[in-house]
């Protein structure tokens, strides 16, 4: 019976933090700052020791990171979406979360957590009829709980597009 209710007490806990974080991406005004509450709360609920998010640009030219959570990040980190040959693009542009594993001397494999295993969640919102490419999460290690990376991938992609559109708007 104890085990029964800690799972429960556990499952209320877990759904008051997502209320949480979707009650936050709701209200919040600024792009770097979901993201980065967003990595925090991956790191919290779902197992990931780090990872960034990578946003479309307003000119769709761009995959730039706009937040890091962990150590050793390069701010600069960015790809070009032409080249769908990369695997970070092509992870953008596909509809499930995709699993990279460690490649040494494949200079496409690197990331921006560096040459370590990692699962990149595409991000898509729906605007109108359509779904538009919001960006990517990447986060290590890829045994990350999966369900919650989707998850908070989907409440994360709608704040991303609408606050990259309206600042390219100012």
């Amino acid at each position: 019976m104890a085990a029964g209710t800690a799972l429960a007490r556990s499952a209320a806990v877990q759904a008051e933090a997502r209320l949480g974080l979707a009650e936050f991406l709701l209200t919040c005004d600024d792009l770097e700052e979901c993201a980065r509450r967003s990595l925090e709360w991956l790191a919290e609920y779902a197992g990931a020791r780090s990872g960034t998010c990578l946003a479309v640009d307003v000119e769709h030219t761009r995959l730039s990171m706009i937040a890091s959570h962990g150590p050793g990040m390069p701010p600069d980190f960015s790809v070009d979406l032409e080249d769908r040959a990369h695997p970070l693009v092509a992870a953008a542009f596909g509809r499930e979360a995709v699993v990279f594993t460690e490649r040494r001397g494949d200079r496409r494999g690197v990331t921006p957590l560096g040459r370590v295993p990692i699962v990149a969640q595409p991000m898509y919102a729906r605007m109108g009829r359509e779904n538009v490419p919001g960006g990517l999460l990447v986060v290590s290690p890829p045994e990350a709980n999966h369900a919650l990376l989707a998850w908070v991938g989907s409440v994360l992609a709608s704040p991303l597009v609408r606050l990259g559109r309206s600042r390219s708007l100012t």
